[in-house]
């Protein structure tokens, strides 16, 4: 970019603000941008050996319960590569009229690591879904959320929900085929739970998706902007116990022994 094109960006964010800076900048490198084809989507390869790494930073920086880590390991929805990031599988569902089946078609992954935080190289943007929860019964209510970190979280803090409930996220995005699919669940008897975290792109998401559905029930986080926040708060609170209780023990044994 040449001096007199920064120059020209930075007066029109000055005069106009940084979105109309971005949108001119954008319709400039647009054509350039064409000229290249959209990378293949090709999953990570699967590193086994570096499974634990991956788990354990999941856990000690999002405290991502273990069990459901390990569970969605084992249905092969999240697995590590051969940086130890956690890969996090985005696949295509269906709706029927009693539950919603994960397809075997993978439309793009998250990834999420200590160097790198994002999709996978050609992973879609208007398809795929990455949730939990996934079963034969009777669906009541599917949990719409931010990102696969705060599905993660969500179902972390609700281990057995009352009702079978399928947390779910699309991939960065919620494109019309999405909604369009959101509607169909909903036309099917399931209610839809707007779980989106209190940011300002929660909020915006949530007011995307209830403006094209019907009926939705907004719950939001209640310690912080994020599920995630509530899930780490919830994990200090119970360090902190474990610690009161230890201690606690520790007196009574030294009083039993002064006696």
């Amino acid at each position: 970019m040449d001096v007199e094109q920064r120059e020209s960006i930075g007066w029109l964010a000055s005069q106009f603000g940084t979105e109309m800076a971005i949108a001119n900048l954008m319709k400039k490198i647009k054509p350039d941008i064409l000229q290249y084809p959209t990378p293949k989507f090709q999953l990570p390869a699967v590193s086994e050996p570096k499974w634990q790494q991956a788990k354990s930073y999941l856990t000690n920086t999002y405290g991502i319960s273990d069990k459901v880590l390990e569970t969605e390991h084992s249905h092969n929805r999240i697995y590590a590569d051969n940086q130890g990031n956690a890969v996090i599988k985005h696949y295509l569902i269906a709706p029927s009229r009693e539950h919603l089946k994960q397809e075997t078609v993978v439309t793009g992954a998250s990834i999420v690591g200590e160097k790198f935080n994002g999709v996978a190289l050609g992973s879609s943007r208007t398809e795929g879904w990455f949730g939990i929860g996934f079963n034969e019964g009777k669906l009541p209510q599917v949990a719409l959320a931010d990102s696969p970190i705060e599905v993660l979280s969500l179902a972390s803090l609700n281990p057995k929900p009352k009702k079978p409930t399928v947390f779910l996220t699309a991939n960065g995005s919620i494109s019309e085929s999405q909604i369009h699919l959101l509607q169909r669940i909903q036309s099917n008897g399931s209610e839809i739970i707007l779980a989106t975290s209190a940011t300002s792109y929660g909020e915006k998401l949530a007011k995307q998706v209830s403006e094209q559905l019907e009926e939705t029930r907004r719950v939001k986080p209640q310690a912080g902007e994020t599920w995630n926040d509530d899930l780490l708060l919830l994990r200090e609170q119970l360090r902190q116990e474990r610690e009161r209780l230890q201690q606690k023990q520790k007196s009574v044994k030294r009083g039993i022994e002064l006696d």
